[in-house]
């Protein structure tokens, strides 16, 4: 019986120990990500063994932190977003149990703190500009709240404005999210004192004297609380609700006015423009000349009138050589028969204020001037090309050419070959015997014999945040290289790098010297840096049609061709919604009114989600009235609706007025005036 015995006591405890293991089960845990890289771990192991309570969790976070506990779930913060392969160990002496298994973590480190700044742009105008202190401030959306029940729809833009309609203290909020970073948030709410005060003003005055003038201005607004601030564009300034100001010369002038109210700080402003004119009527005296080839000249009057009652004025014009026209028009031609110094008068006389202004120029005349006047073009290194400016216009002339490095010609236009760089004086000396005489004209001209030409070299790839790696075509040790950059970074060096945060339209531009020559040369270079979506400059139009239908086309500019994989979903403010993968949608408003339209673009493929909002005014009788005129006759003209073979008659009701008094309710009118106007 003992040998019997022994080998199944052996048994037995085999049993036992193979069903105190069998409740051992691999651990399984899970985790979430909240803000400032806060993670929370949960214990998913199923466990029946009550000796489970026994259990010693030991957490092993990946970043070098770990820790034990009894209790299933753990929080830990991360001090930067990666990939941290996470364990979890349970061990229970009472079972003999010690099991561990692992997960990676991964997440984008989400930390700002919102802030905002406000600025009064005056009278209830107020702009806002929100800061997150944040590296992800291009993948934050703003949301905000005025504290007067008005909000500005979830959008990319960390500016916002916004007019109070009254005076008073508001709680303005702003909600920043990031959509990278699901619940990554974060609120701040200041109280401002808004100031919403205006008042009409004008200024009020009567021009009627000519110079030397003593003008009265007046405020429209007068208050004993009002204090008065007037400033004039002569320099002049006064205070009171009232002030004379003096006007010795003719011209045009300015007067400001700025007013504020002492009890309740508002302040308002207005200016006014006005011309005060000479005892003739005329606000300046002037006139102006031209002489060409040939000695012929060209007189102009350019004495400015704005008095309606300037009229009847006789213009006598002295040329300087003996003659002298007199008649009624403010223009005159004339020929000088040879070279010389000449002054010219212009007398205006007007009988109705009798009163007679006289004034003169002095002038040179060279019947061959400007001849002589060349242009110069680069063919580029060294190269030249000179012609003169009036050869097709000016016969009969002879051309010699003196290039400023020894070498001369006598063709009319001559190509040039410049052997050094440098700055030469080149001569045109143009003689027509006809005439009898000559004209020179001499330029200073910088030449750069130089020939090396550079480009930007470059591969745009990823999305923003990014950085972009930019070299030179041309690379050499005695080079000097100047990078600028549109986001307002500047480098340099043969190779460079430059990040930028947000998408967008971006320009870099490259100079480049050679110290061994002297020689410059310069390339710039155009692109674009999308979102994680494949767009930038998110956008979309609409345009409104009769009967409330509006057509909704997505504007966002897409250089990346994962954007093909979006989806659209529209939402029309009215409770209507629509998705699909077309940039273009028609939707139809059953009411007129004031709707916020939004825009949401999904790419799966790139786990990013983007939206913008507008607001719309919709009026579905719009555009019905809009009309097109033409002349048909002396006075007459014809109307129609622009849209009137498109809008069928028996739908609207139509009212016309002529702004003379005439009206008509057809759909397309004619109309005779009477008068000009």
């Amino acid at each position: 019986m003992k040998t019997l015995f022994k080998p199944l006591i052996f048994i037995a405890l085999l049993l036992a120990g193979v069903a105190g293991h069998a409740q051992c089960v691999t651990p399984s845990f899970s985790y979430s990500v909240a803000a400032g890289g806060v993670v929370t771990f949960t214990d998913n192991t199923y466990n029946t063994d009550t000796a489970t309570n026994h259990s010693i969790y030991t957490w092993n976070f990946g970043d070098g932190t770990i820790i034990q506990s009894s209790g299933l779930n753990v929080t830990h913060t991360y001090s930067t977003g990666s990939s941290f392969v996470a364990s979890l160990e349970i061990a229970n002496s009472s079972t003999g149990c010690d099991l561990t298994t692992n997960d990676t973590v991964s997440f984008t480190y989400c930390q700002f703190l919102a802030e905002f700044t406000d600025a009064s742009l005056g009278n209830g105008d107020y702009r806002f500009v929100a800061d997150s202190n944040s590296s992800l401030s291009g993948f934050l959306t703003y949301t905000w709240n005025f504290g007067d029940g008005s909000t500005d729809p979830v959008n990319w833009s960390a500016s916002a404005s916004h007019q109070y309609q009254s005076s008073g203290n508001y709680n303005v909020s702003v909600v920043i999210r990031s959509t990278l970073v699901p619940g990554c948030t974060d609120t701040v709410t200041r109280n401002i004192q808004v100031t919403s005060c205006s008042f009409p003003l004008t200024i009020d005055t009567v021009i009627l004297t000519h110079n030397p003038a003593s003008i009265q201005f007046t405020s429209s607004a007068q208050n004993v609380d009002y204090s008065y601030s007037w400033s004039f564009s002569d320099g002049g300034t006064g205070t009171g609700a009232s002030v004379t100001h003096n006007f010795p010369n003719p011209g045009w002038y300015a007067a400001n006015l700025s007013v504020t109210d002492a009890a309740t700080g508002c302040q308002a402003s207005a200016s006014l423009s006005f011309v005060v004119s000479n005892a003739c009527g005329l606000v300046a005296e002037d006139f102006t000349y031209n002489i060409a080839v040939g000695g012929q000249a060209s007189f102009v009057d350019n004495s400015y009138s704005l008095d309606s009652s300037v009229s009847g004025l006789t213009y006598i014009w002295v040329t300087g050589d003996g003659d002298t026209v007199t008649n009624s028009g403010n223009q005159l031609n004339h020929t000088y028969a040879a070279n010389g110094t000449y002054t010219a008068s212009l007398e205006i006389i007007n009988a109705s204020y009798g009163c007679d202004t006289i004034f003169y120029k002095t002038f040179q005349v060279n019947r061959c001037h400007p001849a002589a006047q060349f242009s110069a073009v680069s063919a580029g290194s060294g190269s030249y090309d000179f012609v003169p400016t009036t050869l097709n216009a000016v016969p009969f002339f002879s051309y010699s050419w003196s290039f400023g490095d020894g070498g001369t010609s006598t063709s009319d236009s001559v190509t040039h070959q410049y052997a050094a760089s440098g700055n030469f004086p080149v001569t045109l000396i143009a003689t027509c015997s006809l005439l009898g005489c000559a004209d020179t004209s001499t330029v200073n001209l910088q030449v750069s014999t130089c020939g090396f030409s550079v480009a930007i070299d470059t591969t745009i790839s990823g999305h923003s945040p990014v950085q972009i790696q930019f070299a030179s075509s041309v690379q050499s040790t005695s080079d000097i290289y100047t990078w600028t950059f549109s986001n307002g970074n500047t480098a340099s060096g043969g190779t460079t790098t430059n990040s930028y945060s947000n998408s967008g339209s971006y320009s870099v531009n490259l100079s480049v010297v050679d110290t061994a020559t002297g020689c410059a040369a310069n390339a710039s270079l155009t692109f674009v840096i999308t979102n994680a979506c494949g767009t930038f400059a998110p956008n979309f139009t609409y345009s409104v049609s009769l009967g409330g239908v509006v057509t909704f086309t997505d504007n966002s500019y897409s250089w990346d061709s994962i954007s093909n994989g979006l989806t659209y979903i529209w939402n029309f403010g009215d409770g209507n919604t629509s998705q699909g993968n077309g940039y273009q949608v028609n939707h139809t408003y059953a009411t007129n009114g004031t709707y916020i339209v939004s825009l949401e673009l999904l790419n799966a493929s790139q786990g990013c989600d983007s939206v913008l909002s507008k607001t719309i005014e919709l009026n579905r009788c719009a555009p019905a009235a809009q009309f097109n005129d033409w002349q048909t006759g002396f006075g007459s003209y014809a109307f129609v609706n622009s849209d009137y073979l498109s809008i069928p008659d028996t739908l609207f009701n139509y009212a016309w007025t002529f702004g003379d008094g005439g009206t008509a309710f057809s759909n397309s009118p004619g109309h005779l005036y009477t008068a000009s106007g």
